[in-house]
């Protein structure tokens, strides 16, 4: 009897602890499902794209974000391999990454493109990690990825305004290297050019001494050349605006530049129906063209080839205009146009990246500031630069400046005077350079003028004001130790306003009154100058007097 009682009492233990195992076992049972719901809901929840994929690199799971991102179906993605997602040229780099991940048991990260259904190539961030089993082997992968398009576009638009913020301080600081120079080559060529003209003047027709001054007046000319292209790289050469009909000016060329350039080149000048009127300066425009030229044939002199020159007018949209050199300062809109293009050896992305940098060449003769000047040129008319060339298959550069739509009168041209009271008075002559201010006071006390020397701006004032009826007119430096030019000019016609004053420098007019906004000048003269030069600059301010 006690045998049975004990044997139910059992019975009833493992009935009730079989009852509370079922209970814990249901309760178990029922976590697990709302586990997987949640991880379920997660899943195709998830605003990121997360993708399982088995050991051959083909879809097991694809939730709804990456439908999304990717523009395919679960139904369309599963069993399908990773390549269907995965445009030709990234390929090596994902399949290393694959191959990372299912040999070391590591994660990864990465960025590369990606390519939808649509056919739109994007860019994602991709977080990988090798799904193991209870032995540790991989069995398959998890993915996370997140479309990151328009971030790597503003990170590629940062770093692009990174490399243009450098490029320009770099323009800018070997802007301000050729103009300080070109200054200095000026002052010194003032004294070569005028030593040079005033032997001439003074020597005989017949002398043998003669054709060696015009050899040395002939490199003289040349240099200055030189210093002209340095201005114009730094923005600061001199500019006569008038308008300009881009054709026309063009197409004036064509007999010139076909007679400059390679044999082998054939020159084919394409003039559109509207060439475009721009405001600039003819001469400084001709400059760039040739320039341009002239590079597309010395690309095509090895083995000869085409050179097309056209003319017209476009939009340019401001997306455009981020593609181009010189850019920043310029606004959307019509612009006039010439296009030169050559089917030479064209330029690899190193060359491409050099070629407006000054005294950089390709040419074993060349000095490497023909494309510098002609940026420079471009640059002082507000226009840009597009530059497409691949080694090997040729060159196209356009240039395109601001379409003017009205017409400015172009001012007449200058008409010479008879010289009145020539030679009478003093002249006040302030000028750092020591052989600029000998070659000036010889050329004035030749025509007959006294002359009174300043080595710097205050000396100059103070000379003025000691005596300010003696002197007939100043011939005054732009840039000298103490005070400048143009403080000089102001403080004298607050003692003098009618004493006419004649300004020198290397720099153009123009870019004089732009930069110090100098009133009263009775005459400009430019360095480097002749002494017949100096005399027409001078008596024209007198006259005006």
């Amino acid at each position: 009897m006690d045998e049975t009682s004990d044997s139910i009492e059992e019975l009833r233990a493992e009935v009730a602890r079989l009852r509370r195992a079922a209970e814990a076992l249901d309760r178990t049972s029922e976590a697990l499902r709302e586990s997987e719901q949640r991880l379920a809901q997660l899943f195709h929840q998830c605003p990121i794209a997360v993708i399982e994929w088995d050991t051959t690199f083909c879809v097991v799971q694809w939730n709804a974000a990456a439908e999304r991102i990717f523009g395919y179906s679960r139904a369309e993605m599963l069993g399908e391999h990773a390549r269907k997602i995965i445009p030709p040229a990234a390929r090596p780099h994902v399949d290393q990454i694959w191959e990372d991940l299912v040999s070391r048991h590591g994660g990864t990260r990465s960025r590369n493109e990606n390519v939808t259904a649509t056919g739109e190539t994007i860019v994602c961030e991709w977080y990988n990690g090798p799904r193991v089993d209870d032995d540790g082997r991989v069995v398959g992968v998890i993915s996370l990825a997140q479309d990151v398009t328009e971030i790597a576009r503003a990170e590629d638009e940062r770093r692009r305004l990174e490399r243009r913020m450098v490029e320009a301080a770099k323009l800018e600081s070997l802007g301000v290297l050729a103009g300080g120079v070109a200054h200095d080559f000026n002052n010194l060529l003032v004294g070569i050019v005028g030593a040079t003209s005033l032997a001439l003047h003074e020597l005989p027709p017949g002398s043998p001494v003669r054709s060696h001054l015009d050899l040395v007046a002939g490199s003289a000319d040349r240099a200055a050349e030189l210093t002209r292209q340095m201005l114009a790289y730094s923005g600061k050469g001199r500019f006569v605006v008038e308008p300009v009909e881009l054709g026309a000016l063009v197409g004036e060329m064509a007999r010139l530049l076909q007679a400059s350039i390679s044999k082998k080149a054939r020159l084919d000048c394409r003039i559109g129906a509207t060439g475009g009127t721009i405001e600039g300066d003819a001469t400084q425009l001709r400059q760039v063209v040739m320039n341009l030229i002239l590079n597309a044939s010395d690309a095509v002199e090895e083995k000869g080839g085409d050179i097309i020159v056209s003319t017209g007018v476009m939009l340019v949209s401001a997306a455009h205009l981020r593609s181009t050199w010189l850019h920043d300062d310029i606004e959307p809109g019509e612009y006039a146009f010439v296009d030169v293009t050559d089917t030479g050896t064209g330029m690899d992305a190193a060359t491409r990246a050099r070629i407006f940098d000054p005294f950089f060449t390709t040419k074993p003769r060349g000095h490497g500031l023909g494309l510098a000047a002609a940026q420079g040129i471009v640059r002082a008319h507000h226009g840009f630069i597009d530059v497409e060339s691949v080694s090997g298959t040729g060159t196209r550069i356009r240039i395109g400046f601001p379409a003017g739509r009205e017409k400015v009168a172009v001012p007449p041209s200058e008409v010479e005077r008879a010289r009145a009271q020539c030679g009478v008075g003093t002249i006040l002559l302030a000028d750092d350079e020591p052989v600029v201010r000998e070659i000036a006071r010889r050329t004035l006390e030749t025509e007959g003028f006294s002359v009174r020397e300043a080595s710097d701006g205050r000396e100059a004032v103070a000379l003025f004001a000691a005596a300010p009826a003696s002197f007939r007119a100043i011939l005054v430096d732009l840039t000298m130790p103490h005070l400048s030019g143009d403080e000089v000019l102001r403080q004298v016609h607050a003692l003098a306003p009618e004493t006419p004053i004649v300004l020198m420098s290397g720099f153009d007019e123009g870019e004089i009154t732009r930069r110090y906004g100098v009133e009263g000048l009775a005459g400009f003269l430019q360095k480097p100058f002749r002494p017949e030069d100096l005399l027409r600059v001078l008596h024209a301010a007198l006259e005006t007097a």
